[in-house]
């Protein structure tokens, strides 16, 4: 049934992400179903939800260009642990005035839910809508930037960082302060806390984004999961 591959370890299930967060002492985070997996069906993270009552809460992909998306978006704040919902670049229209993304962003601010935008081509747009929709809530997923899940990295894996920046000018606009590690390392299998040559770039740009977010602690969001 799925999509399409996730980058990263063979198998992860709901219940070894509770371990893990126990292990650490993580008492809830953000599941985002991954659209690479499961398109616009959240159902897994769904049922993870419901066998751990209290420690997540839930992110669905939705579509701008579906007709009856502000629908779907009624329909998925009534969810117990919804929190919000994700856009991706590759599926939104280019123009930031276009209905179907007004009818995303006004059902969203409706219902109280967070817009997580994948985003790392549309930084621009993203200014744009964050101005024009100025009652919902956006976050700037991964500090905005391209992902690379192997090696080899680009020259300048942290050059978005000052259009990244300029998006901290709206109060509405938050940003995820994940993937700088992760998404960004040229050793994949290895934590790159323990690995300096996993960071073929200078740490400041990662803090350049977080430091600009900083102001009020709510434009930021550390703990998500895909799954």
């Amino acid at each position: 049934p799925w999509r399409g591959p996730l980058a990263g370890p063979p198998e992860v299930t709901g219940d070894a992400k509770v371990a893990a967060m126990d292990e650490v002492g993580v008492d809830g985070a953000v599941l985002v179903s991954p659209f690479s997996l499961y398109g616009y069906d959240a159902s897994y993270a769904v049922d993870v939800h419901a066998a751990h009552p209290g420690r997540f809460g839930l992110v669905t992909p939705v579509d701008p260009n579906d007709p009856a998306v502000a629908e779907k978006i009624a329909a998925w704040a009534a969810m117990d642990g919804a929190v919000g919902i994700r856009l991706l670049y590759y599926s939104m229209p280019e123009d930031a005035a276009d209905a179907g993304l007004d009818r995303v962003l006004a059902a969203a601010a409706r219902h109280s839910l967070a817009v997580n935008i994948f985003c790392w081509q549309r930084l621009e747009q993203i200014g744009a809508l964050a101005a024009r929709n100025p009652n919902a809530r956006i976050v700037i997923d991964h500090l905005g930037l391209e992902p690379h899940f192997a090696p080899p990295l680009p020259p300048q894996p942290f050059a978005q960082v000052p259009n990244v920046l300029k998006l901290a000018a709206y109060d509405n606009v938050a940003i995820k302060i994940t993937g700088a590690s992760g998404r960004f390392s040229s050793c994949q299998n290895q934590p790159c806390s323990s690995r300096e040559d996993c960071l073929p770039f200078d740490r400041s740009d990662c803090s350049l984004c977080t430091m600009a977010f900083s102001r009020r602690p709510s434009r930021m969001a550390a703990i998500a999961s895909s799954m």
